[in-house]
């Protein structure tokens, strides 16, 4: 089983996936995805094309994504959100 784990960001979206065994986890492949500082509707589209291309190469099969913390800016808050609520569709288009 391949598991793909994303922890979202609007300028750097880090990435990992796994292959479980019945008592072994490998780590297939790690990256980062940088964004170019535009705004929040650019960034999405660089997260969705950046998304396909992991999912053309390797076949997933679950996803877990990170959960929001806490921050003190509320600009950063509500754009985190919108970003990671664009990459949740994004998941659910692919897996149906």
């Amino acid at each position: 089983m391949k598991i793909l784990g994303i922890d979202p960001g609007t300028r750097n979206l880090g990435y990992a996936i796994l292959e479980k065994d019945v008592n072994k986890i490998t780590l297939i492949e790690a990256g980062l995805v940088k964004m170019k500082a535009e705004n929040v509707q650019f960034q999405m589209t660089q997260m969705s094309e950046a998304i396909d291309q992991i999912f053309s190469a390797h076949k997933i099969d679950e996803v877990a994504i990170e959960s929001m913390f806490y921050a003190y800016n509320p600009q950063s808050v509500l754009k985190l959100a919108q970003f990671r609520g664009a990459l949740a569709l994004k998941i659910l288009q692919i897996f149906g």
